[in-house]
């Protein structure tokens, strides 16, 4: 997954979490949820995920083992994030101001099942990048 230069204004605000899930890796610049009180990276049809935020930091666990961090990971909130579109199910104009879902930590997808996470699609830029905002 490519790192993702991601605008941040200076109105946002951070959620903070604190246990790493085992093997997972969060990029700066991608989105992550949290799933029984764990960081991972945001997927498709998660149950009982939660929304953390755009990642301020990379994070990797490579021991195999959840990780309680030293500090808490920080993730920015209620700002505009710009991140992929998922290839053959990619968001339209038509889904302006309306809901897509997570697909990947990096990627958006105009078809919303149970249990995805979604943001609300506010751009849709001419390189395909999708603008959705994290509340």
């Amino acid at each position: 997954m490519p790192v993702i230069n991601q605008p941040l204004n200076n109105s946002y605000y951070v959620a903070k979490a604190s246990v790493l899930l085992a093997s997972a890796t969060v990029p700066y610049g991608n989105i992550a949820m949290q799933v029984s009180g764990k960081i991972r990276p945001a997927l498709t049809g998660v149950s009982g995920s939660k929304l953390l935020g755009m990642s301020l930091q990379s994070l990797a666990e490579t021991t195999g083992s959840d990780v309680t961090l030293t500090q808490p990971a920080v993730f920015a909130r209620g700002l505009t994030v710009y991140l992929d579109a998922k290839s053959g199910d990619e968001p339209v104009a038509a889904n302006l101001g309306g809901p897509v879902a997570l697909d990947t930590g990096a990627q958006v997808k105009a078809t919303v099942a149970s249990d995805d996470l979604t943001l609300t699609m506010v751009d849709l830029r001419a390189d395909g990048k999708i603008g959705v905002y994290i509340p």
